[in-house]
């Protein structure tokens, strides 16, 4: 079992398409972008925090889509998640911490500063990738920075440590 991190899929938004500058023509066509590139990654067997901001879609046409998706599914609510949907998903938390190959990580839909050290979060989009928030390092998860690919922890920590980025995680 491995074990994903993504956020801000926004499925069924189109005007995520131009706001981000999403490189899809339409808004079917970054549905099944997304899901192909989801299921490149991750299998049956995986687990996968989506940190929040999943879709615009009623629950029938959610459940549509979490169903084609591989893994088992945690969602961190977003501001754009509403209550309703919590129950297609294998969890949902607003929050949550969770240890990874020995590290605590906190998982939030908001950028924020916390006492562990590490927070993975979305909600900023393609805006950066990696921010300081009072000493704590944030990596947005976002499918805008990550080629609309779900990212690993291993994927992560290669990437702070080639950037030179230093967590106290």
């Amino acid at each position: 079992m491995k074990i994903w991190f993504t956020s801000d899929t926004h499925f069924g938004h189109k005007n995520v398409i131009h706001y981000c500058n999403r490189p899809f023509s339409s808004v079917d066509s970054m549905t099944e972008g997304m899901i192909s590139r989801w299921n490149e990654k991750v299998k049956e067997e995986d687990l996968v925090y989506h940190l929040g901001d999943f879709a615009f879609l009623s629950k029938s046409k959610l459940a549509e889509i979490v169903n084609r998706l591989n893994g088992k599914i945690i969602l961190i609510q977003g501001n754009h998640d509403s209550n309703n949907i919590r129950s297609l998903f294998w969890e949902s938390h607003k929050s949550l911490e969770v240890n990874v190959n020995g590290k605590t990580i906190h998982l939030s839909h908001y950028p924020k500063s916390h006492e562990c050290g590490l927070v993975l979060c979305g909600h900023v989009h393609e805006k950066w990738k990696v921010a300081d928030y009072s000493g704590i390092t944030n990596v947005n998860v976002g499918v805008d920075v990550w080629d609309y690919y779900p990212v690993s922890f291993e994927e992560i920590a290669l990437f702070l440590e080639k950037n030179k980025v230093v967590s106290n995680a």
